[in-house]
């Protein structure tokens, strides 16, 4: 619990770099780039954030403030440029791609000029929403049986039972099989 509260000890100006870049559709990883986050911080707090919801859901308790917005509980005397724990940090990137989402779903129900660049967009940034619904593609399993006969060179009627053969794969070939 206690690293939920820690700040996090990135200069806000990174991190608001990291949350506006989300804010217009940035994918994560670009978003952290930009910011010059390593992008494995990203996920950490996310996965610090997604522990702490699982726990409170559990306990059926609320998210504590302090956690939320720590801002509040910051010394203004101190001047510190630290003003975030990784569950508000989370809460404002996803609240940030909301607005992204929120943004570019009126861009194509008012028919924006660029409304079929939204719509893509959101097809792939909000999938689950927004996504074409794929079907699962059909295949054939069926497989061709292979007949393999053994022929003894040494027998009287191998020359016959080889032409026969022959004959009968010709037509599994062109289709014509007896079967």
């Amino acid at each position: 619990m206690f690293e939920l509260r820690r700040r996090i000890h990135i200069e806000n100006k990174k991190l608001e770099t990291l949350i506006e870049s989300v804010r217009i559709g940035i994918p994560i990883k670009y978003a952290c780039q930009k910011a010059q986050i390593p992008e494995f911080y990203y996920y950490k707090w996310l996965k610090l954030y997604d522990d702490y919801v699982k726990e409170c859901e559990a306990k059926e308790i609320e998210i504590e403030k302090d956690v939320i917005d720590p801002s509040k509980e910051l010394d203004k005397s101190k001047k510190t440029e630290f003003s975030y724990t990784p569950v508000s940090l989370i809460l404002k990137i996803k609240e940030a791609y909301a607005d992204f989402v929120i943004a570019t779903h009126e861009k194509v129900v008012n028919g924006a000029k660029d409304w079929t660049a939204s719509a893509w967009l959101l097809e792939r940034r909000a999938r689950d929403e927004y996504g074409k619904e794929e079907k699962p593609l059909e295949t054939n399993n069926q497989v061709q049986g292979i007949k393999i006969t053994f022929v003894d060179s040494n027998s009287e009627d191998s020359q016959d039972r080889l032409k026969k053969l022959e004959k009968e794969a010709q037509e599994s070939i062109n289709g014509t099989s007896r079967n």
